[in-house]
C-alpha cells in the first residue's frame, strides 16, 4: 500500500496502517501463503533490520482519524485491473470504511496507472514491487531526487522528502562491502 505523502498527513498514514488487518488479507485474499513484513526488505535478507510490528487497532484508528478530522473525507485508491489486485484494494477500502474513511477504488490498465501515479493522481495505491534484492534500489522508490516529472524519471510517485532517509540510502551506495553498509 503507497500513500501520497503531501496528499495524506502522517498521523493519517498511520492510522491507516493500524486499520487494515494484514492477517486477515493474507488468510482470506492469499490463502495464507505470505507473512506480514514491516519492510520492503524481505525477511532473512542480509540488510534485514528488525522493527517494531504495527499494530492492527481499527479503535485507534478510528480515533486518529475523527482527531485528524478525516472522517467521511473520500480518498481514491489506484490499482492495476488485475482481478488479484483489484480484489486486495476492495478489502483494503472495507476495512478502512469500517473507521471512517470513504475510499473509492479505481483499477486501471498498467500503463494508465503509471501515468496517473506519476502526475500524483491519488490518495492511496495499490501496487506489486519487485522484490528487493539489493537494498540501494530503494533509493529510486524513495529518494527525494527520483519524484517523477514528465522530466525526470524515478518510482517515488509517494513524493516522500526525507533528508535523513536520502543520506542513508547515499551512503548504502555499492561498491561498499557488505560490512561497511550495514
Amino acid at each position: 500500500l503507497g500513500f501520497h505523502t503531501e496528499a495524506v498527513p502522517l498521523e493519517v498514514r498511520r492510522a491507516i496502517g493500524m486499520a487494515i488487518d494484514r492477517d486477515a488479507l493474507i488468510a482470506a485474499k492469499l490463502e495464507g501463503r505470505a507473512h506480514v513484513s514491516e519492510s520492503w526488505i524481505p525477511t532473512g535478507h542480509w540488510a534485514e533490520v528488525p522493527l517494531e510490528p504495527r499494530a492492527f487497532d481499527p479503535a485507534a484508528a478510528r480515533r486518529t482519524i475523527a482527531e485528524a478530522g478525516w472522517t467521511g473525507r473520500p480518498l481514491l485508491l489506484r490499482t492495476s485491473s488485475d482481478r488479484f489486485r483489484v480484489a486486495i484494494a476492495r478489502a483494503i477500502a472495507a476495512m478502512l470504511g469500517e473507521v471512517g474513511l470513504e475510499v473509492d477504488v479505481r483499477p486501471s490498465e498498467t500503463a494508465t496507472l503509471i501515468a496517473d501515479l506519476n502526475r500524483g493522481g491519488f490518495e492511496l495505491c495499490v501496487l506489486q514491487v519487485p522484490e528487493v534484492f539489493e537494498p540501494h534500489v530503494l533509493s529510486w522508490f524513495f529518494g527525494s531526487d527520483r519524484i517523477p516529472t514528465p522530466d525526470h524519471p524515478g518510482a517515488n510517485r509517494w513524493r516522500l522528502r526525507d533528508g535523513a532517509l536520502d543520506e542513508a540510502l547515499e551512503r548504502g551506495r555499492p561498491p561498499p562491502s557488505r560490512e561497511a553498509r550495514n
